[in-house]
């Protein structure tokens, strides 16, 4: 298994694309300079608390407020804002939390207003980058993410990772964090945690964790009104943190600040890796187009996406949800019977569909029509095969079973815009209308035209280049209209067609082959 990381980067945009033998799994696009990022933390200002939402609107510094519900308060809230107050005044904490005392837990059923008033300052994390015409949602639950854990403040409690199902792993992890706690942190354990080398390289995580905490609460003793406290890794470290534990062939990147500044990032985290690194240095070829990655993009990205064998799903997007159905096509699966045939279209589906769902990072519900199958067991065939699919997702996802009518609802986190690459090009007939002139009324055009120049412009010995169509509709019978109109106009005419114009196209030269008309 072959799996290469490619880095596109350009004056404005990076693109990064994962690919595993040769298919595309992960695509990803954003400015290089991304003003807010998941994960960045602020001094927010309420602008308006709005009961009737049960939630506020705070400014950060960006076009459009960010959305704060009562629930994304977070049960240390309390804690967060006497924590702010401290900053502001310049109080001290020595070993970090060891001398704070924390505040009781916010109620979960409580009402914004109670909470926040306008123009109050309040500390607030990126949770959800703005979506459409959406500004970005935000939370008071703060929480540091790093390679093996994520820091909470204010909070006791140490989680691991469902994914790590290894008990004597577990176990191991277990012990190791809560020796490395300190007070008033809790801790998750993630993933790629079960991957580590050894428990060094888990307090090293742990260590960096408490620097980006000190480097916050040294920013809170100047803070303002929307500035921001602390950034996360750039969207491109963050990608690469999250992506560190897959097994990887090579990393290629055309860009040399960008391919340093990996070098250095694999350095400090995992030297073994610093090899994989290559610098794509051909100046006359695209970093993808050499890959074969554009083409790549182009194939997934359609709204009609070919299945193995035959299938074809077909992908349609919404305001509020997306919508996947499966056709089995030209199926070229092997006679089973009509049944068992269905299963084996509807797995291979479902494998497609998963890729698309990280491919484009699709978020929200997302609702997939299978061909209908009439027996249980098949459908939870079905259903087993997504699960299996999706496993290596890393977006928190809900699968729902199949219904007794095809129908399969997944929910998929959706923290950051959908990847839409658009994989259609204007028609140079129609104009990208989807609507042509009329054949008839291009020929009565032509008719005026040639009217108009022999006429007004005493010009003879006319050549017409058209369409083969045209030139078929005007050529058609003894008594043609081509014959017509050169008895009519009582001028020797020739007419030539060429293929390559489009069917609306035409032009008219004189005998010295000089244009007198060339349409568009």
């Amino acid at each position: 298994m072959s799996k290469n990381l490619f880095i596109n980067a350009s004056k404005d945009t990076i693109e990064v694309a994962l690919v595993n033998d040769k298919t595309l799994l992960e695509y990803h696009k954003f400015p290089r300079n991304n003003v807010l990022s998941v994960g960045d933390i602020y001094m927010g200002k309420v602008k308006k608390a709005m009961p009737t939402l049960n939630a506020a609107f705070v400014a950060i510094g960006a076009e459009k407020d960010a959305y704060l519900p009562y629930l994304e308060l977070g049960p240390h809230f309390n804690s967060v804002n006497k924590l702010m107050r401290m900053g502001v005044s310049g109080f001290k904490l020595d070993n970090r939390l060891n001398r704070f005392k924390p505040e009781s837990l916010l109620e979960k059923q409580g009402k914004i207003a109670d909470v926040l008033k306008k123009n109050q300052s309040v500390i607030v994390q990126i949770s959800k980058e703005p979506i459409s015409n959406k500004g970005a949602k935000i939370t008071t639950d703060l929480s540091f993410a790093g390679r093996f854990l994520v820091l909470l403040p204010f909070s006791s409690k140490v989680n691991i990772s469902k994914k790590i199902g290894n008990p004597e792993t577990k176990k191991r992890l277990r012990e190791l964090v809560k020796e490395i706690k300190p007070k008033n942190f809790g801790l998750i354990i993630r993933t790629v945690a079960e991957d580590a080398a050894d428990n060094d390289d888990i307090r090293a995580d742990m260590d960096e964790l408490l620097k980006k905490w000190d480097t916050f609460y040294t920013n809170l003793k100047s803070a303002e009104p929307t500035r921001k406290l602390l950034s996360e890794d750039n969207r491109l470290r963050s990608l690469l943190r999250d992506m560190i534990n897959e097994s990887y062939s090579q990393i290629v990147c055309n860009d040399e600040s960008i391919y340093n500044d990996i070098k250095s990032y694999f350095k400090a985290i995992d030297p073994s890796k610093e090899n994989l690194i290559k610098h794509f240095t051909n100046s006359k070829e695209r970093i993808f187009d050499h890959y074969g990655i554009t083409k790549a993009i182009k194939a997934s990205f359609g709204k009609t996406v070919p299945v193995a064998n035959g299938p074809y799903l077909v992908i349609e997007h919404t305001e509020a949800l997306h919508v996947i159905d499966v056709n089995s096509g030209r199926s070229k699966q092997p006679d089973k019977g009509r049944e068992e045939n269905i299963v084996e279209i509807n797995k291979e589906a479902a494998k497609e569909v998963a890729r698309q769902l990280r491919l484009r990072d699709m978020g929200g519900i997302i609702v997939i029509d299978f061909i209908d199958l009439k027996a249980p067991k098949h459908r939870k065939d079905v259903l087993e095969t997504m699960q299996k699919a999706m496993s290596a997702d890393r977006a928190k996802h809900t699968i729902l079973p199949m219904t007794k009518f095809g129908l399969m609802q997944i929910t998929r986190e959706r923290v950051r815009p959908e990847v839409v690459i658009s994989t259609t090009e204007t028609c140079i007939t129609c104009n990208g209308t989807g609507r042509m002139e009329n054949s008839v009324l291009i020929v009565d055009k032509i008719e005026n035209d040639l009217e108009y120049i022999i006429q007004n412009q005493n010009q003879k010995g006319l050549i017409v280049t058209v369409h083969p169509y045209i030139y078929g509709y005007l050529k058609h019978g003894f008594m043609n209209l081509w014959r017509k109109w050169q008895w009519k106009l009582k001028s020797k005419m020739t007419l030539l067609k060429n293929d390559k114009l489009n069917l609306n196209q035409y032009s008219i030269e004189n005998k010295e082959g000089e244009a007198l008309v060339l349409t568009e």
